[in-house]
């Protein structure tokens, strides 16, 4: 995957979900976190989709903070920052973002290809929440074509 092709906004997600990694105290940035992060931005273009989609954006951040919260903690005088690393479950998602940018014709990564990446990642906890919040992936996809139409993520 080339990082040269994320938006900023995708990048800011990236970056948040790597600095939420590490408040917690997680060994590795896993998948929930960078979802987590896409839900963090109030304005951001996940959560409009999410609420044109009919889904509880509040419940999904809830949720997925949930999951976040029973991920292993690591302390102790080997934690630190330079040695958090990116999970293969991680890496997955974004690779799909990627594969799903391709699709879609788009020129740089996105919101919404993480987002519609995240349902191809076969995370049962991630998907039970997103059940819980009514969100379904074929709603989802509807909503970004209502709101995107035909326009493509030609610049950062």
């Amino acid at each position: 995957m080339n990082f040269e092709k994320l938006t900023r906004k995708s990048a800011e997600a990236i970056n948040f979900a790597r600095d939420e990694a590490m408040r917690r105290s997680n060994a590795s940035v896993e998948a929930a976190h960078i979802i987590f992060a896409l839900f963090c931005d109030k304005e951001g273009l996940a959560a409009e989709l999410c609420r044109a989609a009919g889904a509880d954006t509040a419940k999904i951040k809830d949720g997925i903070d949930k999951l976040l919260g029973a991920l292993p903690r690591i302390s102790g005088s080997g934690y630190s920052a330079d040695k958090l690393f990116l999970s293969p479950e991680g890496e997955r998602l974004l690779l799909e973002a990627d594969a799903q940018r391709e699709k879609m014709k788009d020129e740089y990564l996105s919101s919404e290809h993480i987002l519609l990446a995240s349902f191809n990642i076969k995370n049962t906890k991630i998907e039970g929440v997103y059940r819980e919040a009514g969100l379904a992936e074929n709603k989802l996809k509807e909503a970004l074509k209502k709101i995107r139409g035909n326009t493509r993520v030609t610049n950062e």
